[in-house]
């Protein structure tokens, strides 16, 4: 099963790290894409939701699972097909796997001539142009499995591109996160996200340094007028979306910009009015960042210069 987890992309954003088009409009970079190859037990994620969104957030998060997947061989009997195995579907996809990969497999697998398939896999990966792997160890709950991540933390040593995830002392300190030993429940597919999304911004490096930041606004000096104000703010590397609140006399709070990709908006008021104004920014996952502190400003009276206190 392919499932793309990405948030939507609306246009007019301006902030750091976007190509500008037509009409001072700005297009936002693309979001890193990760792509994670994985059988039943790495597909919790495809179920636990939250889980899912705290390793993706931010990032072009690609979750390939299928039950009874192998590493390089055809996979056992399931739903109805035998699926393919790790190897096929790196082949398949090919350059859309994009720079980084987690593999979570081998449960399904031999011991015996593992590390060779780790280093089919590697081939395969390295030819589709994929910079960074993380090979995530299985749970040592039986032996083949212990085996297993014996080969997987000896590949290093001959594949540099890849960083082994010690997912095995983990989930040994935590049999409240298996139904049945091997499968994990919601609690722990929260904490398998926790666990890789670290290792994965690790290894991405620097495309993936605003996927870790929370977003950040600031406003800029407004264009004051008797009857308009011109808003402006800025955002960091994070900020997508943004939103606005203005507040007049004792009124509540009142939205009038919300998770929209603008960095301006034109308030109206009557002369001398005074009125708050605060703006936060979300990020690609419409998350919200902290408000900026409430600016007091107000609108010029006829033959007075424009007040900011």
């Amino acid at each position: 099963m392919r499932v793309v987890f990405r948030a939507v992309v609306v246009a007019t954003v301006v902030l750091a790290g976007c190509v500008v088009a037509a009409a001072g409009r700005a297009v936002p970079a693309p979001l890193p894409r990760v792509t994670m190859i994985t059988d039943s037990v790495g597909g919790v994620l495809y179920w636990a939701d939250d889980a899912r969104h705290v390793l993706g957030r931010g990032l072009g998060f690609v979750l390939e699972t299928k039950t009874c997947r192998r590493l390089v061989s055809v996979g056992c009997p399931a739903y109805g097909e035998r699926p393919p195995s790790a190897l096929a579907t790196i082949q398949t996809l090919g350059p859309s796997l994009g720079p980084v990969v987690v593999v979570d497999v081998g449960y399904n697998d031999l011991a015996d001539g593992y590390a060779d398939g780790v280093d089919s896999v590697m081939r395969a990966l390295i030819a589709a142009g994929v910079q960074h792997v993380v090979w995530v160890t299985l749970e040592e709950s039986r032996d083949p499995w212990i085996a297993i991540n014996a080969q997987i933390r000896a590949a290093p040593a001959r594949w540099p591109q890849l960083v082994v995830a010690e997912w095995a002392p983990v989930a040994a300190k935590h049999p409240e996160w298996f139904d049945d030993g091997v499968h994990m429940n919601g609690l722990g597919g929260m904490g398998f996200a926790q666990f890789l999304r670290p290792i994965v911004l690790g290894a991405c490096g620097s495309p993936c340094r605003f996927a870790s930041l929370a977003p950040e606004a600031a406003m800029l000096r407004p264009t004051v007028g008797s009857r308009t104000i011109e808003l402006r703010w800025r955002g960091n590397e994070a900020a997508v979306g943004y939103d606005v609140e203005i507040r007049r006399g004792r009124a509540w709070w009142e939205t009038v910009v919300s998770d929209r990709q603008v960095t301006s908006y034109r308030l109206s008021g009557t002369p001398g009015s005074r009125v708050k104004v605060r703006v936060r920014a979300r990020d690609w996952d419409a998350v919200p960042g902290a408000w900026t502190p409430p600016e007091s400003l107000r609108f010029r009276s006829p033959g007075r210069a424009a007040a900011r206190p």
